[in-house]
């Protein structure tokens, strides 16, 4: 510590052994920080655990109450991660995940943006694996990109929500009929594999969108054949209505 003692300056290290934040654990944090002219710099702060390695370096105008953080995962574990974040999926969540993000501007509603890859994931008993790039301008956060493999299948997704509507557009190719009836919570022997176009908008209370469902040959639902089914409709509010399908 020097400077006067209405303007300190301090220079310090941080050396932390297992600490815990909630559900997200690790085994060392470490890191450089110093406080001058109410601006906190944080350089190397590093947390580590096993192969895992989080690692952030930045500042934060105490003043102003603005930041300029940027962050990095490599090998992290998704379930901790999303335990950190406070997000609650209806699914056990497990993966490892590797990307970075940086978070700017209003501490009271920061902007970011965030890449990150998951490999070796799972939802339920659906393995996972892709990629996802999401950002936020303090009000709302974008999909700009999510990439889901799922068994053979791919999913696709884009979207924007917020607290007052969202909107999304999902595509999926080659999907396992199996897998979604386990995310479903369906028990019964499913077979096959489906193509599948969603795209929803709510606005407050109400809400629309529309869907094209194909499931291809050679499928079964509860040992019953489905030699292909093209399902197409609309959603309005809670009414999903079927316009057109082929047997």
């Amino acid at each position: 510590i020097r400077g006067s003692l209405d303007q300190p300056v301090l220079n310090g290290e941080l050396q932390v052994a297992g600490p815990v934040f909630g559900s997200f654990s690790c085994e060392r944090l470490a890191g450089r920080f110093s406080l001058e002219r109410s601006i906190l710099s944080l350089s190397a702060l590093e947390a580590w655990s096993g192969s895992r390695k989080y690692a952030a370096d930045g500042r934060i105008d105490l003043g102003q109450g603005t930041m300029d953080i940027n962050m990095d995962v490599v090998r992290g574990d998704l379930a901790g991660m999303l335990g950190l974040a406070n997000v609650r999926l209806p699914w056990p969540t497990e993966g490892v995940v590797t990307g970075s993000a940086r978070v700017s501007g209003k501490l009271s509603a920061p902007t970011w943006r965030s890449v990150m890859h998951l490999d070796e994931g799972s939802l339920g008993e659906v393995a996972v694996a892709g990629e996802v790039d999401l950002s936020s301008d303090g009000r709302s956060t974008t999909v700009n990109r999510l990439s889901l493999a799922v068994g053979p299948g791919t999913l696709f997704a884009t979207g924007h929500l917020s607290a007052e509507e969202f909107v999304v557009d999902v595509e999926g190719k080659a999907l396992p009929l199996s897998d979604l009836a386990k995310l479903a919570g369906y028990r019964e022997e499913v077979r096959g594999q489906a193509d599948l176009h969603l795209f929803l908008d709510r606005a407050g209370h109400s809400m629309r969108g529309d869907f094209r469902l194909e499931i291809g040959p050679g499928a079964s639902w509860a040992q019953i054949p489905l030699d292909r089914i093209i399902a197409e409709g609309a959603v309005k509010d809670r009414n999903v209505w079927l316009n057109q399908a082929e047997l």
